[in-house]
Formats: C-alpha cells, structure tokens, sequence
C-alpha cells in the first residue's frame, strides 16, 4: 500500500467526513433499499453488522490555514473555510448514498466536484462510496490498531478504516523526502550556465520534470559548487536540494594547470589609447590575455573610469569564471581639441600679435616664437593663463626676420597639465 503522511491523513479524512455528514442533512428520509440491501449482505459477509461513527471533532482540530491548505491542495480553491466550519456544527449523519453525496456538494457549492473531475485526481466518487458501504467505515485511520496495515488487513477485522480506503483508491500524496535522486556528475567549465538533467525516482519509477517536479539552479557559472533545487509538483510535494561541481578545463591529454591556475594577472591591451574631447563617454574595446592565452569575453568583466573628460582614463578588467580572482588594468588619454592660430597681426615694428580661437575645455595657451621652423633652439614661450584671452602681444623681435609660430592648450586635472596638439605652424617677418 501507498505511505502516505499523518497530515494529509487527517485532511483527506477531514474533508471526506465532512461531505458525508452533509448528505444526511440533504437526504436524511431517502435512504435508497438498495444500499440497505447491498449492506445486509456486506454484514453477512464481514459478520459485522454496526459500522462505526464518524469522529467530526477532527475537522475542529484542524487551524483555518491549515483547512485551507488543503482544500487548496485537492483543487477547492473557491471553497469557503467559514462554510466548512459550519458543516461540522450539523448533526451527525446515519446514511451515505451516492446521490446524497452529490446533492451535499451541490448544497455547499462544490457543484463543479463531479465525478468526471474528481476521477482525473483518483478520487471517484462512485468508487469511494462503494467502498466505504461495503468495508463499513470506521472514525479514522486504519481498520487494524498500527494504523499502517493494509486495506485487506482491516478489511478481515471487520473495520476498514477511511485511510485504508482512500489508500486503496490511491488518494495519496508523495514528499519528495521519499523520492531518489541521481547524483549528479562533475560538469565542466564552459563560462555559461550548466543545468545538468536532475533525474528523481519514486519506487523505482522515474518522476517527469515540470509535472511531477520543477528545477531551479543556482551559483552554476562559475568553477565551484553548483546548486540545485528540486520542488515537487502534481502528486509530490517538498523540495529536495542536491549539488554538482563545476571543474577547471585541464590541458588536453596533459596533467599541467590551465592558463588561468598559471596565470598571476591578466594582461590587457586596447584597441585605441588616445581621444580628443567631444564631452562623450569613451569605452575602447580591451584585448585580454592570460599566461599568453587569449581570454574570451564571458570571462571577465570590464569597468571604465574617467572616461569622459580630459585626463587620464582607467580600464580595469575582472576575470570571471575559471578566470575568478585575476584582474588588469590599462589607461588610455583624453586631451584637448586642436586649436588653431587665426591670423598674426604686426602692430609695430619688432611686434608680432598672434589670435587664436578659443576652447571652452582650456584652461590657458601656451605660445612658441622661433626662427627655426622646427624649433630646435632660440624659442621664445609664451604662458597664457587667462582662457578667455585668444591673443599676445609678443615683443623685443627682430624686424625684418621671419619668425615661425605654434600655438596649444591646456588645462591642469590633479597635478599634471594636459595639453592639445600644437596648432599649425603659422609664419611672419617683423616690420
């Protein structure tokens, strides 16, 4: 015979009793001969002739959840626990018939609780009336004093009791707690989620995922301990837990360590070093390697920092994965836009007086004056702290000499002055 537990023992005997005390509310006059027929010779057979009261008190020791509970259980949603309450304050019933059971249902609102459905659960009303008259019900559990014999067993003493019978119909609930499950072997590492099949059995009989069980997976990235919950549905109830290792990938056909046991760090390299300010966020794209080997992108994972204004920008990558517990780090640099010298005016003689556009971004301009063209030696600086100036005068030249002039801005992030390209080269001869 099935096991099935105490509590829904004392539920399916709860709620069984309920609707049987109902009918005689309904039918207490029309008791059909055919039963009382059907029932002298049961107790010719058996040799009993008095079947046992029913023990309503049982409904009263179940709490509100815990009649809810169950009623939710067995697919009585819509059943008012209140209204139930009020059933077991009724007078006890003397007979039972099938057409009394289904105008009970009726009467408290379980009309949709027919045969056709209750028969898809194991639940057959025809079938657990015709066993109850026929056995001769006792108050609760077994017909034997265990409390676990068989159906047959109190069937000889004369008292099958309620869970014998349901057990025979097989109306009964399985915990998980019952059930085996197949461990599960190591899995190796592949940077995704591993959802091995959970494979669970009742019995010697395999249980079918997402009708008798669900699975949900855990902490199954990385290289390590994998978890795994199993939650019962349908006919089963509970949750199991069982877990898997995820394995480092050796070398093939070799005994050495992978490159990420080797490696101490990871080493990053990327693809553009160097921007110019157009007040957007700049994210280059980081090459990633190893112990010599490349890492591939569902293995790390990349953080950027001061990557929007002018200054030194950080990349800062973490390993993940097989790759756990490695990081790198490489900057690249984000200066100021060109600026570019607009004209070179000559107020006076040995004078020369450059003009510039300005940049917004700059904090000041630094000027070069030279008559070498590449401004090898003999070069006059100039230093333009005022951003919002755009020329200078430039003096103590030589007049009828051709100078060369360039011109760049900066601007001071920390303690580091940041400068642009240097403009064009622009020249002049001195009046």
């Amino acid at each position: 015979m099935k096991k099935i537990s105490k509590q829904m023992k004392v539920r399916c005997a709860a709620l069984f009793l309920s609707i049987c005390f109902l009918s005689v509310f309904a039918l207490r006059t029309s008791y059909v001969e055919a039963e009382e027929t059907r029932k002298e010779e049961q107790t010719a057979d058996s040799g009993d002739t008095d079947t046992q009261d029913f023990d309503l008190s049982l409904l009263g020791e179940l709490d509100d959840e815990e009649l809810r509970q169950f009623l939710d259980a067995i697919g009585l949603q819509d059943v008012d626990v209140e209204r139930v309450r009020q059933l077991v304050k009724e007078e006890e019933p003397e007979e039972l018939s099938e057409e009394g059971v289904h105008q009970v249902l009726d009467l408290s609102g379980l009309e949709d609780i027919g045969d056709e459905e209750t028969a898809q659960r194991g639940l057959d009303l025809s079938s657990l009336l015709s066993a109850a008259l026929e056995a001769g019900l006792g108050s609760l559990g077994s017909g034997s004093s265990s409390g676990s014999s068989s159906a047959a067993a109190g069937t000889e003493e004369g008292s099958m009791g309620l869970l014998d019978i349901l057990n025979l119909l097989g109306i009964t609930s399985r915990s998980l707690k019952d059930c085996e499950i197949k461990a599960i072997a190591d899995q190796k590492y592949t940077g995704n989620e591993i959802k091995p099949t959970v494979t669970v059995t009742y019995n010697g009989t395999r249980l079918k995922k997402n009708t008798d069980f669900t699975v949900s997976y855990s902490n199954n990235i990385s290289v390590g301990t994998a978890r795994v919950t199993i939650t019962g549905k349908g006919s089963y109830t509970g949750t199991r837990q069982t877990s898997f290792h995820i394995v480092r990938t050796q070398g093939s056909g070799s005994s050495t360590q992978s490159a990420a046991s080797k490696a101490k760090k990871l080493t990053v390299k990327l693809t553009k070093t160097s921007y110019v300010y157009d007040g957007k966020a700049h994210t280059p794209a980081p090459k990633v390697t190893a112990g010599g080997k490349t890492v591939t992108k569902a293995n790390y994972t990349v953080t950027y920092k001061d990557n929007k204004n002018v200054g030194k920008a950080t990349v800062t990558v973490k390993g993940k994965g097989e790759y756990k517990g490695l990081t790198g780090e490489a900057t690249f640099k984000i200066t100021l836009k060109k600026t570019s010298i607009r004209s070179v005016g000559k107020p006076a003689p040995g004078e020369l007086k450059p003009a510039w556009n300005k940049d917004t971004q700059a904090e000041g301009y630094q000027l070069w004056v030279c008559t070498n063209k590449s401004f090898g030696s003999g070069v006059k600086k100039i230093t333009v702290k005022d951003a919002n100036e755009t020329e200078s005068l430039v003096t103590g030249l030589t007049s009828g000499k051709k100078y060369y002039l360039k011109l760049r801005s900066y601007k001071k992030v920390g303690s580091t002055n940041w400068y642009s390209e240097w403009s064009t080269v622009k020249e002049a001869t001195v009046s």
